[in-house]
């Protein structure tokens, strides 16, 4: 199903209630968090997802581990304590169906090397997870070269790609060779000679493991791994922002302006409806979503102005953003800023539903909030073309004003700051648990719309 198929699909039609986020309470099986922080922060948020790139930049899947700060927390703790965490993120990813809705891209899920004959792990769909063996800085019970094999090749012969986190060329055993699809290599702090080496070897080996390159910061960082041979790379450096002030502005954005314009300001039926029939995509796609099942409408709707007063005026501007986002060329990272920026709108939606207000206007908030990385432009430039109230420009790019604090959440969220999590959520009037279920359920549907 293509992104505007599936948005017809969503367009209109009642959401399904949101399940649980399958965190259960930690503290009672492993209690490591501190008197200052218990209970402050939900179990959700203990779930990292990171898209993962291919060599064309377009995502190739998701890297999925406990978040820095916990894996800080727990760095030094026992290997039951890690495997009770590790059991937590497994049952989390299960329930929440994330990685069944991930259509043809990877799951990279990371688990200690004593975890991996752990029976919660077949609970994971098979044909497209990638299970991670990660070593623990403590070796004692660490599995022997023969368990860990035999391990691997069990998940293998489930059906399950496997993968090893690597720092130097001896952390992959002889064993192992021709057992792994992927080799893990983080790009922080790294040693240009030994990542060579590294990559050197696993291209030596007689079936050579995919090298993805993590925690790539900058975009030197990529192009350097890059050109080491590296297939897949993942790090802050996907959605960093560039200096795009020259860039020349998106032919979509232009054509997009009139009829955004004249929504904003409220503009007479008989405009609308001609800036419409300027646009043929948007015409006939407008025309489309009007005379699909999702409309709820038996008689045929064969005119725009039919399908106007149908959608209504601001699920129109919204609609035809999305389209806008839609119709855009997948052009290496944008695509995955582009998810990022569905997931912070439907947050956002969601915190207005709760709210009673605002919805539809804390949706664009969201979608546009990104609009520079998906667009490769400059916001300030992108948001004039798009002709945004200026409600929307203070929230996106002074960051202040009423729509703010929900944008402030959802991006805190993303960096899975606690206290920055608490703050805001208490703004948005409610508490870290409501919005990391808030937070899964618009990431549910990120990845339905894009599968």
């Amino acid at each position: 199903m293509g992104l505007f198929d599936a948005l017809l699909k969503w367009f209109g039609l009642r959401r399904e209630s949101p399940r649980e986020d399958g965190f259960t309470t930690l503290n009672h099986r492993a209690p490591l968090r501190s008197e200052e922080t218990a209970g402050r922060m939900p179990e959700g948020a203990l779930l990292c997802r990171e898209a993962v790139l291919g060599r064309d930049q377009r995502v190739a899947g998701y890297r999925f581990q406990l978040r820095e700060s916990t894996r800080n927390r727990i760095r030094r703790s026992s290997r039951i304590v890690h495997h009770v965490y590790a059991e937590v993120l497994v049952g989390g990813l299960v329930q929440s169906d994330i990685p069944c809705l991930l259509g043809h891209r990877l799951a990279f899920v990371e688990v200690p090397d004593s975890f991996l004959s752990h029976a919660s792990l077949q609970r994971l769909p098979s044909d497209n997870t990638v299970i991670v063996a990660v070593a623990l800085e403590d070796p004692a019970d660490a599995p022997s070269g023969r368990e860990l094999i035999d391990a691997i090749t069990m998940l293998r012969s489930a059906g399950y790609r496997t993968g090893l986190r690597s720092e130097c060329a001896q952390d992959v055993p002889q064993g192992l060779v021709g057992l792994l699809d992927h080799v893990l290599v983080s790009g922080t702090d790294f040693d240009p000679v030994a990542c060579e080496q590294l990559l050197t070897s696993l291209r030596a080996m007689p079936h050579p493991p995919a090298c993805v390159a993590t925690d790539l910061a900058t975009l030197d960082d990529f192009q350097y791994f890059h050109a080491l041979g590296a297939q897949c790379f993942h790090g802050p450096f996907v959605s960093r922002r560039e200096q795009w002030e020259q860039t020349e502005l998106s032919p979509d954005l232009v054509q997009a302006r009139p009829l955004l314009a004249a929504l904003q300001r409220d503009a007479a039926d008989a405009e609308i409806v001609a800036l419409t029939k300027r646009n043929p995509a948007v015409a006939l796609r407008l025309l489309r979503y009007a005379n699909s099942a999702a409309s709820g409408v038996e008689r045929r709707i064969d005119s725009i102005e039919q399908a106007l007063q149908l959608v209504g005026r601001a699920r129109l501007a919204r609609w035809v953003t999305m389209v806008l986002f839609a119709g855009h060329p997948d052009h290496g990272r944008s695509a995955a800023a582009l998810e990022a920026a569905l997931v912070r709108a439907r947050m956002l939606e969601l915190l207005g539903q709760h709210a009673g207000r605002d919805a539809e206007t804390l949706f664009l908030v969201g979608l546009l909030s990104l609009v520079d990385v998906v667009f490769r432009t400059d916001i300030g430039r992108a948001l004039d073309v798009l002709a945004v109230s200026d409600e929307i420009r203070e929230a996106i790019v002074e960051r202040r004003g009423r729509l703010y604090a929900p944008l402030a959440l959802a991006c805190a969220w993303e960096d899975g700051e606690v206290d920055e999590v608490t703050a805001r959520a208490a703004e948005c009037g409610i508490g870290p648990q409501q919005a990391a279920d808030l937070h899964l359920q618009a990431l549910r549907w990120a990845l339905q719309v894009r599968n």
